[in-house]
């Protein structure tokens, strides 16, 4: 993902004479920011139309993203063989980030499949060892999540968050689509063994 949002804001800032001090320069820095991040397609379809007014420059912000996916695409690393059963989701994942088309993309997001979502390799990890908690804070979706019992003994990792700048979806209608902005601060707060609880704390930009 890296990978992609890196290359994609340079690729574009060189082709459309961005810069950081342009709105649009400004919002391609918020693309690792989309939560979640099946939906930056959808963010740079709406970025194209909220703040281009030329076609030709729309189709230049589209065409710069189909040529960042196709270069993350054809690593080897990306082919589905690799993935065994989860190649399902690899090829899902493939024909997302080729879709640029507002109504493809809504109809393909109807349609995630059951492996989209989980951090397996996250999960293989921390499986191995044998604490009952797990704690970590991070630029992600703040969340507690329970691993497999070892010894009948339950167990959970939590991501408390910490500061992220999140840019969510907020609608979908008859104008199309829309994003919106917020700060959030997450943090967990545990008051003795097995008593901990996750909260989040919202700033308006």
């Amino acid at each position: 993902m890296l990978r992609i949002v890196n290359r994609f804001g340079a690729l574009a800032r060189e082709k459309l004479n961005l810069t950081d001090r342009t709105p649009l320069g400004r919002a391609i820095h918020e693309i690792d920011n989309v939560t979640p991040q099946v939906h930056i397609p959808l963010y740079v379809d709406w970025l194209g139309g909220a703040l281009l007014s030329s076609s030709t420059e729309r189709k230049r912000l589209r065409k710069c993203w189909r040529e960042t996916v196709q270069e993350f695409l054809d690593l080897p690393e990306f082919r589905e063989g690799r993935y065994g059963k989860s190649g399902r989701a690899i090829r899902w994942l493939r024909r997302l980030y080729e879709l640029v088309d507002l109504n493809q993309l809504l109809k393909h997001l109807g349609k995630i499949p059951g492996e989209i979502g989980v951090d397996y390799t996250l999960r293989a990890h921390l499986v191995k060892t044998d604490a009952q908690l797990r704690v970590f804070g991070h630029t992600h979706e703040p969340g507690i999540h329970a691993l497999p019992q070892v010894d009948a003994q339950r167990r959970f990792y939590a991501n408390t968050g910490t500061w992220r700048r999140i840019v969510r979806r907020v609608a979908v209608g008859t104008k199309g689509i829309d994003f919106a902005g917020q700060r959030v601060s997450t943090y967990l707060v545990v008051r003795a063994p097995g008593q901990c609880s996750l909260f989040s704390q919202c700033l308006l930009p």
